[in-house]
């Protein structure tokens, strides 16, 4: 006996049910009216069939999010209730203490109260020891061994216990593309949604038409519904109505004495599951780069930058989405890990959402305007003697602050670039002026959003000659702004997009992360493995049309392209360069170092970006370090790390 139960069960895993399409036909159609009037009968009920949502894939195929088989633990209380032993005895193969089981009882006890009190007086009676003999949800993701096992092959000592098949959200990979993904939670959280959703007919497409109203509310009442979950941030959130399945309906005889259920089911509706979405991401360079990131409060990203296809983009701290599927992991507080912790902010999406003073990285910027504004040539030279001017003090070369000299006379682009010389940036900026300076910010992206498919993205902020508080626009500002301080933020996103359009000649892509997604058209593939054992449907695919537009041509001249390029590249491979004595040095790549200054007493946000390889740029990058202090102590070697492992990739 015992063993005929445990074949069953694993069975429950492997054998779907099929030709359900004809029959739902018959049911809805034909006989719809007979089947509305035998659901209110007290021999039959109804219950929900799981649909599971699509899976998330990266661009090889691998999983990153799945519904996994799981189960839940139901309980007739009319039977449990008559032995004081079963608290005890299940509390135990649960592993629960219990004070948390007859939480759960008193719990359900207060639905059916809740239930018979809508209805009349002198049907409460009989309403209340209806819903006592009907099985209610108690637990859920109950571990098939040994809870699972022990409870079915042991129905002696677990009376009005029922187990269940049902579906959970796993995340393979863990906290890896956390912020990509996102992470689920209860719908029942926010009431005012709640009854958006169920108004809506999220939870119940095609019941009225089967059950009806009155059908539609009983479950609701029952609690049905309350344990649904819906994307809360990442994909799961932007995409729900891509991935989110619709449960199906089925009737089920049972036993009003014992409790127990038979093995007739019919199907009234099927269960329909949520479609797949493909990523650009590859998910072992998304390992690499977090794991390069680990040490640092920080976020790096990786871009294709022909196209925009992002392959890496990670933030840190960050979270495991498994934390957030019920229940909870002992010994993890979501409030305290996560959602209120404001010291580390670990839920942020510093690649998208997280914006930053610039600091030296923006020269990139101040350069482009000044050679096609025609300010400045690639030979124009300044003399750095560590100072802008007596009259503007603060205005110094990182040099002169640190070592009490200058780079010198003679100082171009390319040097200029190579050893970040604020000096002459500062006079770069000084003769092409705020407006050309501020065109070719916006220009390259900056101030506003890239349209990345996530959501939360910041736009940062790029003044304009009107926006700064109490006061006009002064050559100050014009100074600060060409070295990438002052009154201006950027975003990741926006500066690894920047590089990419110095790497792909001159255009600005729009970086995505969609590569595809499973939909409603006229192709079909049978059911992923994942899908609940009742979904006999093939799943249709659509090609989804990727979100990117055609790159932006901005029309820089080449011989501004070459002159930017080949001082990036003497930043890492000269003598001088700011980043040739870091890890990145023997490196084929080019980049910008940056330290900006965020005034109190933290350290300034230390960057690098670049283009990788420089003779045939294929991947542009960025990382920064909040308070990291030196982009070239801190941020280059995480990069050197993330291009390392890119450029040995390739050639594998």
């Amino acid at each position: 006996m015992e063993r005929r139960r445990l074949i069953i069960l694993s069975l429950m895993l492997l054998i779907p049910i099929a030709g359900i399409e004809a029959r739902l036909f018959y049911i809805q159609v034909i006989k719809g009216d007979d089947y509305r009037q035998s659901i209110q009968s007290t021999k039959k009920r109804i219950q929900l069939i799981p649909a599971p949502r699509g899976k998330i894939l990266d661009r090889n195929g691998k999983t990153l999010a799945l519904d996994d088989r799981a189960f839940e633990l139901y309980l007739v209380l009319d039977d449990f209730e008559k032995d004081s032993r079963n608290i005890a005895t299940l509390s135990n193969i649960l592993r629960k203490s219990q004070g948390e089981l007859s939480l759960e009882i008193a719990k359900i006890n207060k639905k059916i109260e809740n239930i018979a009190k809508r209805r009349p007086k002198d049907e409460w009676k009989k309403l209340y020891k209806r819903e006592k003999r009907t099985p209610y949800l108690a637990f859920t993701n109950v571990n098939f061994y040994p809870e699972a096992v022990t409870i079915e092959t042991h129905p002696e000592l677990f009376s009005g216990v029922i187990i269940k098949q049902a579906l959970k959200r796993t995340y393979p990979y863990g906290k890896t593309a956390a912020h990509i993904l996102g992470y689920l939670g209860s719908a029942k959280v926010n009431e005012e949604e709640f009854n958006r959703l169920l108004k809506d007919g999220y939870f119940t497409e095609g019941f009225e038409d089967v059950i009806g109203e009155d059908g539609i509310n009983s479950l609701v009442r029952r609690g049905n519904f309350d344990d649904e979950l819906t994307g809360r941030s990442g994909l799961e959130l932007i995409d729900d109505s891509i991935l989110h399945g619709w449960p199906g309906l089925e009737i089920v005889e049972r036993n009003l004495y014992a409790g127990e259920e038979s093995a007739e089911k019919t199907i009234l509706i099927p269960p329909k599951p949520g479609s797949d979405i493909q990523l650009t991401i590859d998910v072992d360079l998304q390992q690499r780069v977090e794991d390069a990131i680990q040490s640092i409060m920080g976020a790096a990203i990786v871009m294709d930058i022909k196209d925009g296809s992002i392959l890496a983009i990670a933030s840190n701290p960050t979270f495991d989405p498994n934390h957030f599927i019920p229940p909870t992991p002992r010994g993890i507080n979501i409030s305290q890990m996560y959602l209120n912790n404001k010291e580390t902010r670990p839920m942020l999406n510093r690649a998208i959402s997280g914006y930053y003073t610039p600091g030296s990285i923006f020269k990139v910027v101040t350069a482009t305007a000044a050679l096609e504004e025609k300010a400045i040539t690639p030979e124009t030279p300044f003399t750095c003697s560590g100072k802008f001017s007596p009259s503007y003090e603060h205005f110094n070369c990182w040099v002169y602050n640190r070592y009490q000299t200058g780079h010198g006379s003679g100082m171009t682009i390319h040097s200029g670039l190579q050893k970040s010389c604020n000096v002459f940036f500062f006079n770069a900026g000084k003769v092409t002026g705020p407006e050309g300076l501020l065109k070719w910010a916006d220009a390259l992206g900056f101030g506003k959003k890239t349209g990345i498919e996530l959501p939360y993205e910041s736009a940062a902020s790029i003044p304009s000659l009107t926006s700064l508080p109490e006061r006009r626009w002064g050559l100050a500002d014009t100074l600060n702004i060409s070295i990438g301080q002052g009154e201006i933020s950027v975003t990741p996103i926006q500066m690894v997009r920047m590089m990419s359009a110095i790497a792909n000649g001159g255009y600005l892509v729009k970086p995505h992360i969609i590569k595809d997604n499973v939909s409603s058209t006229t192709e079909s593939t049978p059911p992923n493995d994942s899908t609940n054992n009742n979904i006999t449907e093939t799943q249709p695919i659509e090609k989804k049309e990727i979100l990117s537009e055609q790159p932006l041509n901005l029309n820089i001249k080449q011989e501004t392209l070459n002159a930017i390029r080949e001082g990036l590249y003497a930043v890492v491979h000269e003598e001088g360069g700011t980043a040739h004595n870091t890890a990145i040095g023997g490196i084929d790549t080019a980049g910008k170092t940056g330290s900006a200054q965020t005034g109190g007493d933290k350290g300034s946000h230390a960057w690098f970006a670049g283009f990788t390889p420089y003779k045939e740029p294929r991947y542009a990058y960025v990382v920064i370090a909040e308070h990291g202090g030196s982009g070239a102590g801190v941020a280059a070697p995480v990069a050197a790390n993330i291009v390392g492992y890119i450029l040995e990739k390739e050639k594998k």
